[in-house]
């Protein structure tokens, strides 16, 4: 089964993160000629490195799950997100989480038979 986007995005960054630490690849440019992207997209994911420690240890143990939902945890959302402090992270991520449990429990109402 493939990673939830979320997720392989947040491995993706992180490799560039490394990529560009180790001089492998000197900018976001270069990344970006390296993967066929635009240089726009490249820091639009690197934003997420502000994500802190216990926020993405937190989204690596959701989101490793099968029934981690796609609409809950976006790359829109997950960029928002790294731009809150590194203390309100981590519970955004529990509501977030939260929301997404209640819509997966909530059954549809059942017709009655007439």
């Amino acid at each position: 089964m493939a990673p939830h986007l979320a997720l392989a995005a947040i491995n993706r960054f992180q490799i560039w993160q490394r990529d560009l630490a180790s001089g492998l690849r000197p900018s976001f440019k270069a990344i970006a000629q390296h993967k066929s992207l635009t240089s726009v997209r490249i820091s639009q994911m690197m934003a997420l490195a502000r994500l802190s420690q216990p926020a993405l240890d937190r989204l690596r143990e959701i989101l490793s799950k099968p029934i981690a939902a796609n609409e809950a945890f976006s790359l829109r959302k997950l960029f928002q997100m790294a731009r809150l402090p590194a203390e309100a992270q981590v519970p955004k991520i529990e509501k977030m989480a939260h929301r997404s449990r209640l819509r997966r429990s909530t059954k549809p109402p059942q017709c009655a038979e007439e």
